[in-house]
């Protein structure tokens, strides 16, 4: 175990966190991001079966889980539960923001086959109205959550005699509080059409994902759902706060500066390949979301320059 630090997530088509756990460590991650560091300074859209707990550091962040959308600032924080598509950005006019943010398996609590895991793990993360909890500096035992959940952070760097223990144990004892004070917990009371919202969302980001490279109109993208066109928009709008063909965008503009950065093929050849006929509307977009042309982009980080 350690704290990590990334610039991006990878996601598999679906939109889902593409996350390892060494098969010797247990199954919790930890990280230190930064989100100005991240690409369009946030980190995307994404979702995962594992739960994350968030601690803001510093400047506040603005996190969107569904649609619902939560400003935290420093020493507040967040539970997110498993396979709940989310992401974090700074606030409008807030340049830089800093994250504990812990990623682990529900089975760190307790085996899945044990009696614990089927009495205090499994119920609260299969529970449909609960998709996130809040810490918040105001509440007594809320600050009690966020200094245990920044002393596994301390534990991790100091490395002491049986510091994993230790951190089994903090996060343990954060699992316990919240169930001691689950009657207090506001939940998100998501209806069947809700649900249905989010499962369409991810059959239609998963198209896109899939269809990039062609000429994609939002009928086809609607269609990859079975829904109407009004209900495509309605869908990306409550979901991810841009319209289908605004996130083609965000997505073709993505690919292209991994492949900037990480390939020797030209610059009209990648526009190409991520659906761009027009380079020089590749080029505007493409400056408009990153603040630089293409090849300067390239020149700035890939190693073909």
């Amino acid at each position: 175990m350690d704290i990590r630090h990334i610039t991006d997530i990878t996601t598999e088509n679906d939109g889902m966190r593409i996350i390892r756990h060494d098969p010797l460590d247990p199954p919790i991650l930890f990280y230190h991001d930064e989100i100005e560091k991240y690409k369009q300074q946030k980190i995307k859209w994404h979702w995962h079966p594992e739960v994350e707990f968030i601690i803001v550091r510093d400047n506040p962040v603005e996190i969107l889980i569904d649609d619902t959308r939560i400003v935290l600032r420093k020493d507040e924080g967040i539970w997110v539960n498993a396979n709940k598509i989310h992401m974090m950005q700074c606030p409008e006019n807030i340049m830089t923001a800093s994250l504990f943010t812990i990623v682990m398996l529900p089975e760190f609590i307790a085996p899945k086959a044990s009696l614990l895991y089927q009495k205090y793990v499994q119920p609260w993360i299969s529970d449909p109205e609960l998709s996130y909890v809040l810490f918040l500096d105001s509440i007594p035992w809320h600050r009690e959550v966020i200094r245990l959940l920044t002393h596994t952070f301390t534990l991790l760097q100091k490395r002491e005699f049986a510091y994993e223990l230790s951190i089994h144990n903090d996060i343990s004892q954060v699992w316990l509080m919240m169930l001691q004070h689950q009657k207090e917990i506001p939940k998100q009371s998501t209806s069947r059409s809700e649900r249905g919202s989010q499962m369409r969302i991810k059959e239609m980001v998963r198209f896109i994902q899939e269809n990039y490279r062609q000429h994609l109109t939002l009928e086809q993208i609607a269609a990859s759902a079975h829904v109407s066109k009004t209900e495509c928009n309605r869908c990306f709008k409550k979901n991810l706060n841009v319209t289908p063909m605004q996130y083609l965008t965000e997505y073709r503009l993505e690919i292209a500066a991994r492949l900037l950065t990480s390939s020797e093929k030209s610059v009209n050849n990648i526009a190409v390949q991520c659906g761009f006929d027009d380079l020089s509307y590749f080029a505007k977009l493409f400056r408009g979301a990153k603040g630089v042309t293409p090849s300067q982009y390239r020149k700035n980080t890939s190693p073909y320059r």
